[in-house]
């Protein structure tokens, strides 16, 4: 009897543990991004974007619920010597609409199309995410949205551990795989469901050749994350996980933050500053002043990396640094 108790309760513990609920895209969710773009000829002449993608809305169509993706972004030109001449810094936006997405629960599959007719029905080129019957070893497929250059073949992804993930009370399941994308070096990166890729939630996989893109947190209301070194996600506070959403469309940024990496003083040029806030890669406020006068001095951080949190009249510009 005690042997087919403990049988039972084994079989019981094995198909809660295996059975996990799905966790489709959640339409609360906020996702920031983190990208370096090369926007000139000379290998200096770069520009950080700083993006945040969110959902406002929904259509419904030939029986399906659509969401409606929106993009935010400011981009600031990298500080170098000599400063290139032939590259233009693009225009900051604020909700760009990039298209709809559609949850299949059912079948674990995201869709995604930039333009939806009447009547729609997806097709296999619409899934982005495929989460269905997955195991250690497979290949994660997973197709990107956007991409600069055409390539005809989902990347696939060797699966190297299977997890979960708690966020906001529910459990995501988190894979852990090889990144074997023909443009980037081989590394470790999390595809999770529900939640996209630390890669960026929506960006493309190649961006990592020219545009070195990153997840740098997600959130919702009352929950935030951030996400560091492709494999780190730590619960954060709500200011380093700020969406940007009060950007003036099509105000070109001009200011520079210098020099980066970073010994004794920080350099804002070109930028009437109300208030600073730094934070390290865990979310944790190490630096807040009011009063700028064109500096500000982090000689007492410790080495490593850390978020700078730029507050003027009308708007919150971010940047990222390295203390030496």
């Amino acid at each position: 009897m005690k042997k087919l108790f403990l049988a039972a309760t084994l079989f019981l513990f094995m198909g809660v543990s295996y059975s996990q609920k799905y966790q489709p895209i959640d339409s609360t969710l906020v996702w920031n991004t983190s990208n370096s773009m090369r926007i000139a000829s000379g290998f200096c002449c770069y520009v950080n974007e700083d993006a945040s993608f969110q959902f406002k809305g929904f259509v419904l169509n030939n029986g399906n619920t659509w969401l409606k993706l929106f993009e935010s972004a400011l981009y600031t030109r990298v500080a170098c010597f000599p400063q290139c001449t032939d590259g233009t810094v693009p225009g900051n936006f604020t909700n760009s609409f990039r298209g709809y997405l559609m949850n299949d629960s059912v079948n674990k599959k995201v869709y995604f199309t930039s333009t939806l007719t009447a009547n729609y029905t997806p097709t296999t080129s619409n899934i982005v995410y495929d989460f269905d019957n997955k195991n250690i070893g497979d290949s994660l497929n997973w197709k990107p949205i956007l991409s600069p250059f055409s390539m005809p073949n989902i990347p696939k992804f060797k699966i190297l551990t299977i997890d979960s993930f708690s966020f906001a009370g529910k459990y995501h399941k988190r894979y852990s795989v090889v990144n074997n994308t023909i443009f980037s070096p081989t590394r470790i990166i999390y595809v999770m469901e529900g939640m996209g890729s630390s890669l960026g939630p929506w960006n493309s996989i190649f961006t990592d050749f020219e545009f070195n893109s990153s997840l740098t947190c997600f959130s919702k209301p009352q929950n935030a994350v951030s996400v560091t070194s492709y494999t780190n996600f730590v619960p954060t506070s709500a200011p380093y996980c700020a969406t940007i959403n009060v950007v003036p469309e099509f105000e070109t940024a001009i200011f520079t933050v210098y020099p980066n990496p970073v010994k004794n003083l920080i350099n804002l040029e070109n930028i009437n500053v109300n208030s600073i806030s730094i934070f390290d890669v865990v979310g944790k406020l190490v630096i807040e002043q009011s009063e700028i006068h064109g500096s500000i001095n982090v000689e007492s951080l410790l080495p490593g990396t850390y978020f700078l949190k730029i507050r003027t009249n009308n708007r919150i510009y971010s940047s990222k640094f390295i203390k030496e």
